[in-house]
């Protein structure tokens, strides 16, 4: 049961990662549209 956890919180911090990274190149597309229009 123990070991059930350890999992989740990796996958978790999995997909928070790779949320923040899809994020931040979002934030970074949309700054840098206007340079390139």
């Amino acid at each position: 049961m123990g070991t059930g956890i350890p999992t989740a919180i990796k996958v978790r911090t999995i997909k928070c990662t790779a949320l923040k990274k899809i994020y931040k190149t979002t934030i970074h597309l949309i700054k840098s549209l206007p340079i390139t229009l």
